[in-house]
């Protein structure tokens, strides 16, 4: 692989914008900063010099190898104070920049901070800043892979201050004669026009806006994308409000509500509970958080707006507080495939000591301990389908094709009474369209595992392009059913299923996989199972899955997870069962070959060295807040396998494994 690294990038700089950025700051916040002139190097507040260790966090995210590939860097534009009385000053807009400020420099460690308030925030500086520094600085910060060029710096811009609507729709600044003044804004247009080309230079963009009228920033942007895709490259705006409203601050001495909450929500980790799950076999929240993602962020905002707009609480004329919802929008010349993130404290379970990385993006298990498992949101994991059966009704294929973001289905084919009446159908139009399709049986506890395999090759064709066969292992609800399990017990009945999958296997040539719940399949499971696949399934309407429902005995993880029952499909309806699969492309081809238990190899293919470096970078950034020592049993350790036993003769067993000693 042929990268152009800084060097390259400097010469840009050198030969390019020699005029332009042609003075190094040499005292200060700003100390190493190269600016076209000396009077721009009293706004940086911080400027990192010499290279930290990267969180791993922002590392795998935007896919660098050290901090010398990358950049964190922030614009914060905050007017408060305003010349003339016929604009009122804005005090939380005060507030705003200083919290801004900290929060850049101090929680999220950001390598480049630039302040501009009030009278320093005028034209000429917005302009020099957004139209030469940042590009600068962005383009310094990519490679080159194959001739195809990397941006790899990631950039924050926020403004708190005045703003006007209309078709001049513009932020007022500081020597404005009134609010409509003129010759003392800067149009929105202005501002949309140069994210747009700034959004060409970095990995990330994300324009914060406290404005009234602050809507007024969009234009025409490409649709597409992902909020919560952060580890894609994407260009974003998030404004306060819609293009016809104002903004509010309620209190003396406080913040935009806007910013507040933003800050909040990131700070305290309540903005993005769902992105990573850690949870113990018995259903233990071991770890939670990390990051906030975009599009969590702004879910997270707008339920806070409606929660004060609840509360009717009276603005400055006596009238109940209705703000509008945030207004969010891609900025990218092109589709903005990913969104920006932050990074957000880490919660530990009770007792549990020490965080442990996961690398963003898919996961069933911790890297280097398939022990702990992993429970992401449905946006981490890109491959998602379905489960069908006759219950599902007609189906049209060509609308689930063309609608829904389903890469694979799996079709009942045998049930407790028989072969299901609707299979070969949905079989033939899967295959047809090209919709990936596996199929499954439930298990049938009056039968022995040969009757069950006829059964099911009477009907499921050997195909090499087939998905692997699955077997549901679910309660027995026919009196019959329930008859043979306490008959048969769970000691024959194990067997019965290690045969019929073993069957699977020799007459499909491929592993198949075990679809079960967690309270039937956590009784079933022995090392034994380990060589196949397991599908965890989670009845749940709304796809909230508590943690206590997804523990999983063993160092087997989860290969596919069905984390909802109330799925909206087009072609079919609502109610439809929901999948993920547990890793990304690479993985699910080689899922797709039946080659072995995809999860497990995947879990066991890690350099423990690099777990090791990573869990250290780690500690060096995460803000980490729960956990305890009030059990010491209960401390995690990535070096005592030993500590395994502890943890299984605790209360609770909260982990299985992580501290250095």
């Amino acid at each position: 692989m042929f990268k152009v690294t800084l060097w390259v990038a400097a010469l840009w700089l050198f030969l390019g914008c020699a005029a332009a950025q042609a003075h190094v700051c040499d005292t200060g916040d700003a100390k190493g900063a190269e600016v076209e002139d000396v009077k721009y190097c009293r706004f940086f507040k911080h400027f990192e010099n010499g290279s930290p260790v990267l969180d791993p966090r922002i590392r795998d995210s935007v896919h660098v190898a050290s901090s010398d590939d990358t950049r964190s860097i922030g614009l914060v534009i905050g007017i408060a104070q305003y010349d003339n009385d016929n604009v009122p000053d804005l005090d939380a807009a005060a507030v705003d920049r200083e919290n801004l400020t900290r929060f850049l420099i101090d929680n999220q460690h950001f390598d480049e901070v630039i302040v501009l308030q009030d009278r320093d925030a005028d034209r000429n500086t917005i302009d020099y800043f957004l139209r030469d520094y940042l590009p600068a600085r962005g383009n310094f910060f990519s490679s080159e892979v194959n001739g195809v060029t990397l941006h790899q710096a990631r950039l924050l811009i926020a403004y708190s201050g005045h703003g006007t609507g209309g078709a001049d729709a513009s932020f007022v600044l500081s020597t404005a004669n009134k609010v409509d003044d003129s010759s003392a804004t800067y149009p929105m247009s202005s501002l949309r026009d140069n994210l747009t080309k700034l959004s060409s230079s970095y990995f990330h963009v994300l324009a914060l806006v406290n404005a009234c009228f602050g809507g007024n920033l969009f234009g025409v942007g490409a649709t597409g994308g992902s909020l919560n895709e952060f580890t894609e490259a994407g260009s974003y705006a998030m404004t306060a409000g819609p293009d016809d409203k104002e903004t509010v601050a309620i209190g003396k001495g406080k913040g935009s509500v806007f910013f507040d909450a933003i800050l909040t929500g990131i700070k305290e980790g309540v903005a993005d509970r769902e992105y990573t799950r850690l949870v113990s076999e018995d259903g233990a929240l071991l770890q939670e958080g990390g990051i906030t993602r975009l599009g969590a962020l702004n879910v997270y905002l707008d339920t806070e707006i409606k929660r004060i707009n609840k509360k009717k609480i009276p603005d400055e004329h006596g009238k109940p507080i209705n703000m509008g919802l945030t207004w969010i929008g891609a900025i990218d010349k092109t589709i903005a495939r990913g969104g920006f993130f932050f990074t957000s404290p880490i919660t530990l379970g009770e007792g549990v000591q020490v965080a442990m990385y996961v690398p963003p993006g898919p996961a069933s298990s911790v890297p280097a301990h398939p022990e702990i498992k992993v429970f992401g949101s449905a946006e981490t994991y890109p491959v998602k389908g379905i489960d069908v059966s006759r219950y599902e009704g007609a189906i049209d294929w060509k609308e689930v094709r063309a609608k829904a973001n389903i890469r694979f289905s799996y079709i009942r084919a045998v049930g407790i009474k028989g072969v299901d009446d609707s299979f070969l159908k949905h079989w033939a139009k899967t295959k047809a369209l090209g919709i990936d399709h596996g199929a499954y049986r439930i298990f049938n506890f009056c039968q022995s595992p040969q009757e069950q395999l006829d059964a099911l090759a009477s009907v499921v064709p050997v195909e090499d392009d087939a998905l692997p066969i699955a077997i549901s292992y679910e309660w027995a609800l026919i009196d019959a059913q329930k008859n043979c399990a306490k008959n048969d017990g769970i000691d024959k009945t194990r067997q019965k299923v290690l045969s019929l999958l073993d069957m699977i296997e020799t007459k499909y040539k491929k592993t198949p996989i075990l679809y079960s719940p967690k309270s039937m399949i956590n009784e079933l499971l022995t090392p034994d199972f380990d060589k196949y696949m397991i599908w965890l399934a989670k009845y749940t309407k709304t796809g909230q899955s508590d943690q206590s429902d997804l523990g999983l005995k063993g160092s087997n993880p989860w290969t596919l997870w069905q984390y909802t029952s109330g799925l909206t499909v087009p072609g079919i309806g609502d109610n439809v069962d929901g999948n993920v699969f547990f890793g990304g492309e690479a993985e699910y081809e080689k899922f797709k070959t039946g080659a072995g238990n995809a999860a497990l190899t995947a879990a066991q293919t890690v350099d423990p060295n690099k777990v090791k470096a990573d869990d250290q970078a780690l500690l060096a950034y995460a803000e980490v807040k729960g956990g305890g020592d009030s059990d010491p049993n209960m401390l995690v350790s990535r070096d005592i396998g030993d500590a395994i036993k502890a943890l299984k003769r605790a209360v609770a067993e909260f982990t299985k494994g992580l501290v250095e000693k």
